[in-house]
Parts: structure tokens; sequence; C-alpha cells
């Protein structure tokens, strides 16, 4: 694609098309690939345990418990291999847990950049609660959940995908947008063998009856865990890194392939529609090409 856009920038037809920003786009992907990390976004009802569970995985407990992002605010955290700051818009504060709650302050989305002891090829997104949609609107909530590669959901042992979570799934989550959640059930520690096994069947009875998937498939995106031991329970926490990392793995060449031609259309579109609106506009101008191709013959061609 890059080169075809390199060539049809010399051809005196297209240079009114100005095809420089779309070919700048297309570079800039291509440079994203080479390494890309992949951004799961933390997602569940208000006190649900997503501060733990993301402090648990990277391995440095910098997210204070019971941080409570503001309205439809989002909070970014990536590995650094070198400093560790927060970015605020044009602010860079030192990277502390009381800054962290003053930059929590305002509806302004930040930015943490620590150094990760665990996942380092990863970006951590977390939200407010789900349940709270004065906090976090369905807009914010269904743009997040169709840019990022992994969607971590975190629910209760207690009321294991209960009626308010799964309205939020059915309403803004899309069929093909279930295959990238991982459902963590939390306060697992809790419940006994018995009790566990009856809500890992429970979760998977329902999201297979609401979202015609398959059990087996399903298996795998499941996970009980808990919060509260995650600091002391060190190998709960390494399983469930391994599974995360699998999970990864295992739909990386899928992930990676949707995003590119999501992001890839996106750049086309905006392409044709330049070429529709220059045929719209070029009146008499076309007869300078009737002898070569027409209009119609070059819009053809460049959309094929």
């Amino acid at each position: 694609l890059i080169n075809t856009y390199s060539d049809f920038l010399e051809i005196e037809f297209y240079k009114e098309l100005k095809l420089n920003e779309e070919l700048g786009k297309l570079q800039k992907l291509d440079e994203e690939f080479v390494n890309y990390k992949f951004k799961i976004a933390v997602v569940g009802e208000f006190n649900t345990g997503k501060s733990s569970l993301i402090n648990s995985l990277i391995g440095t407990n910098i997210l204070p418990e019971g941080i409570i992002p503001t309205t439809n605010q989002i909070v970014i955290i990536e590995n650094s291999l070198n400093e560790e700051y927060i970015e605020k818009g044009n602010d860079k504060l030192n990277l502390t847990k009381e800054n962290v709650q003053t930059a929590n302050k305002s509806d302004e989305n930040f930015k943490i950049y620590t150094k990760f002891k665990q996942m380092e090829d990863f970006v951590f997104i977390d939200t407010a609660g789900t349940n709270d949609p004065s906090r976090l609107s369905s807009e914010v909530v269904f743009d997040l959940i169709g840019n990022v590669d992994i969607v971590l959901f975190l629910t209760s042992a207690f009321q294991p995908l209960k009626a308010t979570e799964i309205k939020f799934l059915l309403k803004l989550v899309r069929k093909k947008d279930i295959e990238k959640f991982f459902f963590i059930i939390n306060k697992e520690d809790l419940k006994t063998d018995v009790e566990k096994i009856e809500i890992r069947d429970y979760i998977l009875d329902t999201l297979s009856k609401e979202f015609q998937e398959n059990k087996e498939e399903l298996k795998r995106q499941i996970f009980l865990y808990s919060a509260k031991n995650a600091q002391k329970d060190i190998e709960n926490s390494k399983k469930l890194v391994e599974n995360i990392n699998e999970f990864t793995k295992n739909k990386c060449d899928e992930l990676l392939k949707d995003l590119r031609n999501r992001k890839i259309k996106e750049i086309l579109g905006s392409s044709f529609n330049k070429v529709d609106y220059l045929i719209e506009t070029l009146d008499g101008r076309s007869k300078e090409y009737e002898n070569d191709l027409t209009l119609e013959e070059a819009n053809k061609d460049f959309k094929t």
C-alpha cells in the first residue's frame, strides 16, 4: 500500500488529491507494528479490585487501591525503561502515589510511566466503574473496547456476572469483541473448591447463552483470582500472567490482522472520499483527461 500510494503521488491527475497525509499514516502504521505493544483495558464495576489487579500484573504497587477515575477519565500505565513519571497534558510529575491521586482529581486522562517487573510488552488502561454512567459514558466504553486488544473484565465471586454486568456486556460489547475478553472472578479465596466450580460453570453457561460462543473456547477466557492475596500468593499472580500471555499469544496474529485491517480501512476510506469529492468538483476540467481515461475509470483504478 505504501508503494502504491507513492506511485500515485507521481501521477499528475492524482496530485490534486493530496494523498501525502494518508501515505504518512500508512508509514506510521508500519512503524507501529514493528514494536507493537498490546493494549489491555481493565473494566469492571466499582470496587471490584481493578487497581489491585493491575499492580499484581505489572509487579509494582503504584496504583492506590480505591482510586476512582472521574468523569470519562482513563488512566494509561506503560512500561518505562528509564525515567518514571506521570504525564498529564503538558505537565510532567514525579511518580508517587500522592501525585497519582492528585492527577486523578480532574476529568483529564493521564499516563503513568513506570518500570514493570513483568508483562513489559503490554500497556494497561484503567477505567471508572461500569455501573456508574456519570463517570464513564457508553460512548467512551464502546470506543475503548473497540480500540484495545484485550479486555480484562472483573466480576465478584459473590455475584458473578450479575444483572447489571450482563446488561453492560449485551449493550456495549459486539459479538466479535467478546473474543478479546478475559473474565476474572475476584475474591476466589473466600469460596470453597466446589463453589469455584459452580461459579465457573455458571459464567460459562451465561456467556455461551448470551453470545452463542463455544464453551470450550470460553474456558481459557475465565480465571479465578484473589486481589486481596495478590501480593502474598505470588504463584496465583504468576499463573494469571501466564494465562494472559498465552491468551495473547494465541490471539496475536488474529488481533494484529484485525487491527491492521481496521486502520487501513479508515485510511482508504479517507482517500476514496477525496476521489469522489474531486470528481464532483472538476466540472469542465474533466475534458483535460478525456482522451486518456475517464473520471470513472480513474476512480475505479485508484480504488482497485
